[in-house]
């Protein structure tokens, strides 16, 4: 493990300067809450939710009743959950399933910005985002 943190490290070193991520501390803190979410492996988020877990995760969005209508169907939780939200279209135009593949990448607008960043647009519309790592 040490020696993957250490090879991220220096791959991201640039990347993590430039926000902040600048000390062994501040970086303790961000590879511990990447592994932690995603063990270091690129993973779209898992909304396959029962009704009582949407009730008590999602409570703003569901009641027990309306859970119900939900259950274990990812793509029509993420499209509730998301709609209006991060750029996000409303709930038919699918944005809150498609723009939530990767660790504290969702949304329209964190997909956007992070393809400027890169300077490649296709990441929008073609998944690459899980060419990155």
């Amino acid at each position: 493990m040490n020696e993957l943190i250490q090879n991220l490290n220096t791959k991201y070193n640039t990347a993590l300067n430039k926000y902040g991520i600048d000390t062994q501390l501040k970086r303790t803190y961000f590879w511990s809450q990447f592994y932690y979410e995603s063990k270091l492996i690129p993973q779209a988020e898992n909304l396959n939710y029962s009704a009582k877990e949407l009730d008590s995760t999602f409570l703003k969005y569901f009641s027990l009743n309306l859970a119900n209508q939900y259950v274990h169907q990812p793509a029509k939780i993420a499209n509730r959950v998301y709609a209006y939200r991060m750029g996000n279209g409303n709930v038919e135009s699918d944005d809150g399933f498609l723009y939530r593949k990767f660790i504290q990448l969702t949304g329209k607008d964190n997909y956007k910005a992070f393809a400027s960043y890169l300077k490649n647009d296709k990441i929008l519309t073609d998944n690459l985002i899980f060419a990155f790592g």
